[in-house]
């Protein structure tokens, strides 16, 4: 499954689906192998192939957080917001929440950020929550914060993830990802 992951951040989208359906062959009732085989699918382009994974993966567990992330993220870009919103809702996630048009929520999940003792993650969900608001220049400098702070803002997913869409053109996320070591990755993705 790790190797899957690496292949996938890699832009080898068919060798890192050969690795997950292997890895699914071995244990099918996995909500982390279905979750990632789903995202797989999705970052591949293969929406149809990653909505019946989806609900594989989501029927399996679907209190699983890889499932529910991934879930998410595939239901928003399927215009399926009331699932995305419920699963946003049940988390909480502000990113979910601003993309579905829970705003409201969103920024009060910022302001519980704000009112609370700091945490490590804290950035990483204050950047996803302002990339959820479309606030690119809050969201990077949140970015900036979580680098400085070590937290590991690419873990859960990868750089295909959509939501990274309005930065990743922008010379400071460049800039941010040559910092911790991603750039090269970056000029993969827009080739």
């Amino acid at each position: 499954m790790q190797y899957a992951r690496l292949l996938r951040v890699s832009n080898r989208y068919a060798e890192a689906l050969a690795q997950l359906q292997a890895a699914r062959s071995v244990d099918p009732a996995s909500a982390l192998v279905l979750s990632h085989l789903a995202w797989t699918y999705f970052v591949a382009g293969q929406m149809d192939s990653a909505l019946v994974e989806m609900r594989h993966a989501v029927e399996t567990d679907s209190t699983n957080l890889s499932t529910r992330y991934f879930a998410e993220r595939v239901y928003l870009k399927s215009n399926r917001r009331a699932e995305a919103h419920a699963i946003a809702f049940g988390y909480p996630d502000g990113y979910g929440l601003a993309k579905t048009g829970d705003t409201v929520r969103a920024r009060q999940l910022l302001h519980e950020l704000d009112a609370r003792p700091p945490a490590w993650g804290d950035e990483t969900q204050r950047a996803m929550t302002y990339l959820g608001l479309g606030d690119t220049a809050n969201a990077l400098s949140a970015l900036e914060r979580a680098s400085d702070a070590k937290e590991l803002w690419l873990i859960t997913s990868d750089l295909g993830d959509p939501a990274y869409d309005p930065i990743r053109a922008s010379t400071r996320f460049g800039k941010l990802l040559e910092r911790v070591g991603l750039a090269e990755y970056l000029a993969t993705r827009t080739r």
